[in-house]
């Protein structure tokens, strides 16, 4: 990379900033899966409470805007969707208390195939599945959800909606159009 920062942001999360990413060469997968986009985005648990006024400060000035969101909890607790690129969301805050931290990493694959070749070679090799596949309600994503080695889920998913300039947020209801079982116990429960 050309440049690193290193930051905290205003409710204590380090964040670290970078820019010019140097690839010597394209990734090539093996197993011969595409990937739409590396990381495509990134969920985290917020230990603590804040209103949505103070998060949008601080994510404003990293230059996210809010897609969509949904409120489940009393001062706006719940979860807001974020994006910096077309994407529906690069980056989702989960407000659902401690521990913080990074909750899911997804990667986006350029065909429903790569979804369906990946989850085959995850129960091949008996990795724990937390959510089988699904379809997200606000992005649109049909995915699933495996146990990282690290402590917190990937997920596979392809078909991401993209959000073009007149793109309004919108407060939503609900989690998927169908499957996803698992997901909202394994997301609300505390990660070790």
């Amino acid at each position: 990379m050309a440049r690193l920062a290193v930051v905290e942001d205003p409710f204590g999360h380090r964040l670290e900033l970078f820019q010019g990413a140097i690839i010597d060469a394209a990734f090539s997968s093996p197993t011969g899966i595409e990937f739409r986009r590396a990381i495509s985005a990134w969920a985290m648990r917020c230990s603590s409470s804040p209103t949505w006024s103070g998060r949008s400060r601080s994510t404003a000035t990293l230059g996210f805007q809010r897609s969509d969101y949904m409120v489940f909890g009393p001062n706006g607790m719940g979860i807001h969707f974020l994006r910096c690129t077309p994407r529906h969301h690069s980056l989702a805050l989960l407000q659902i208390g401690p521990p913080a931290g990074l909750q899911h990493l997804m990667f986006e694959t350029t065909s429903l195939d790569g979804v369906g070749r990946a989850l085959d070679r995850a129960r091949a090799r008996k990795v724990p599945i937390s959510s089988d596949l699904g379809r997200h309600r606000n992005d649109g994503i049909v995915s699933f959800y495996m146990h990282g080695p690290s402590g917190f889920d990937v997920e596979i998913g392809w078909d991401g909606v993209l959000c073009g300039e007149d793109w309004s947020e919108r407060e939503f209801a609900g989690g998927d159009d169908w499957g996803h079982h698992g997901l909202v116990a394994e997301s609300l429960k505390p990660k070790s």
